[in-house]
């Protein structure tokens, strides 16, 4: 009789032990968000492959300019020395990404910039 009750006791303990706790509370980390702001990218080579899938006719290297680079308003191709495009200036100012303007040989790039709205 003894023994039986010693074996139930280690039975009743161990089962306790044997089941792990499938609810436990983990401590969820609280999400940062840090705005780097503009970022400096420097200017490096990339290699580029001219055509069309395995029909590669041209390969080359291509020197792509430092700029810099945002989150949100994308790239401005300011120099390193004129530094990043001003906060923003005003509250009814927006964005303007870069883009290029006109056509063929009197196409220009026209970097990122604010402007008002009207």
């Amino acid at each position: 009789m003894n023994a039986l009750m010693i074996g139930l006791a280690l039975l009743v303990g161990c089962s306790a032990h044997a089941h792990t706790n499938t609810q436990t509370s983990h401590v969820s980390a609280s999400r940062i968000s840090v705005s780097a702001g503009w970022a400096w990218v420097p200017g490096h080579w990339a290699y580029i492959k001219v055509g069309v899938r395995s029909n590669t006719t041209m390969r080359h290297h291509r020197w792509i300019s430092g700029h810099w680079k945002h989150e949100i308003h994308g790239k401005s191709h300011r120099t390193y020395n004129q530094g990043p495009p001003s906060a923003r200036p005003h509250r009814n100012a927006y964005w303007v990404k870069g883009h290029w303007e006109g056509r063929g040989h009197h196409r220009q790039w026209v970097s990122g910039h604010w402007k008002m709205r009207r």
